[in-house]
């Protein structure tokens, strides 16, 4: 699994630094011409995606605002956390359920999920910030591992792919979340 995970985060890295790459050619070129150029399209086989492809690497200040709600949840402090949030807030998560409702809204449903646990503790494997340059949205796409102990001592781990969406003032507006529970040892 860690050989999957280090080799999908190598391609995305790939991707999105790539997308924003010009060819350089072996023959220096003589002429002064230094206007930019505008980034090769890849051909899209006749799918039309939601997205370019011309993704930009995002803003410090967006990883760190996700960053900072997952030390508020292992910490289990997450009185400050509404303020991150967007106005309305959607998520998606790795179980199938959803959650659609206010920032104000949203603290209460984290404290109360939370409250279920003794701990957590979030393993970061990967985080990336992406910026859409033409509908101007900025994602930061984390890979972790999160550990969960029970109030009854019961170790749980989910390893999850999430996908943050942040509003024009930085806030989060949306979550994807994608997750599987690891596979227990054979004896």
């Amino acid at each position: 699994m860690k050989h999957l995970t280090l080799l999908a985060i190598t391609f995305i890295v790939l991707a999105a630094v790539g997308c924003n790459e010009t060819p350089s050619t072996a023959e220096s070129d003589t002429t002064s011409d230094t206007s930019p150029q505008k980034p090769r399209e890849p051909k899209m086989y006749d799918y039309t995606p939601s997205y370019s492809a011309n993704f930009v690497a995002g803003s410090v200040e967006a990883t760190e605002t996700v960053m900072s709600l997952y030390r508020a949840w292992d910490d289990n402090k997450l009185d400050d956390v509404a303020g991150s949030f967007s106005d309305s807030v959607n998520m998606y998560f790795w179980d199938g359920s959803e959650l659609v409702t206010t920032k104000d809204s949203m603290k209460a449903a984290m404290k109360s999920y939370r409250d279920n646990y003794s701990s957590m503790e979030t393993k970061l494997n990967a985080v990336v910030s992406v910026k859409e340059s033409e509908k101007n949205e900025e994602w930061v796409l984390v890979w972790l591992n999160e550990i969960r102990k029970d109030k009854s001592g019961k170790v749980d781990s989910t390893q999850m792919q999430e996908t943050w969406g942040l509003d024009k003032n930085g806030k989060v507006r949306t979550l994807y979340q994608y997750g599987q529970t690891p596979a227990k040892p054979k004896k």
